[in-house]
């Protein structure tokens, strides 16, 4: 019975992962697609630093969207001297619907 329960635990974890991934990919492309370009100086900078993840860690799944860049932060929320020009909250707000029914697909 235990071996069954881990062999169930591993493919409904695999479906999650795969799951997750599909989604948090396409968030991914929508968010390089909104983000700002700048003026062309920075040559798309922001746009290629975009990364997604799905890891694992204490129990929970985590899908991410990164932006490993320094001024990814200001672009996304603004400064007192620039507006903000968010790429990413749009990005999670658009899959978000993706994302529920992501889990709701598991099979149980």
């Amino acid at each position: 019975m235990n071996d069954a329960l881990h062999l169930l635990r591993s493919h409904l974890e695999a479906a999650l992962i795969s799951q997750l991934t599909d989604v948090s990919t396409s968030a991914l492309s929508y968010a390089r697609d909104i983000v700002p370009y700048g003026d062309g100086r920075d040559g798309g900078h922001l746009r290629n630093c975009l990364s997604a993840r799905v890891f694992h860690q204490g129990g929970c799944f985590t899908a991410a969207i990164e932006a490993r860049n320094p001024h990814a932060l200001y672009v996304e929320l603004g400064t007192s001297c620039m507006r903000a020009q968010p790429y990413l909250r749009p990005a999670l707000h658009a899959h978000r619907q993706y994302f529920l029914q992501a889990l709701s697909s598991l099979p149980v």
